[in-house]
């Protein structure tokens, strides 16, 4: 190879924070326990991961209410949350936590 490598593509990294949740107790205790970082990552990197995807899922967290729980009226509410939020990590973190 004589020419410069190209880039094809992006990765993300991403460092698991070691919490998990089964049940909307456990999602609600992650989501008042987690730092800022992650909030923003299962809010907004569902996009970032899926780019080319017809239709991601707005966020981690309304994500896994449809998928695990089954409650789409709740994964609505939380979707809803998550996108309009606020402006701060606190302000998000309030509105998801209202929304449980």
């Amino acid at each position: 190879m004589t020419g410069p490598f190209a880039v094809h593509g992006v990765v993300h990294l991403v460092r698991p924070s070691g919490r998990s949740a089964t049940d909307r107790a456990g999602l609600r205790a992650g989501i008042e326990a987690v730092p800022d970082a992650s909030l923003f990552y299962h809010v907004h990197h569902p996009r970032l991961r899926h780019p080319f995807a017809a239709s991601a899922p707005p966020d981690d967290f309304s994500a896994w209410i449809n998928g695990v729980v089954q409650d789409r009226e709740a994964a609505e509410r939380i979707a809803f949350a998550a996108q309009s939020g606020g402006p701060t990590p606190g302000a998000l973190r309030e509105a998801l936590l209202a929304t449980l």
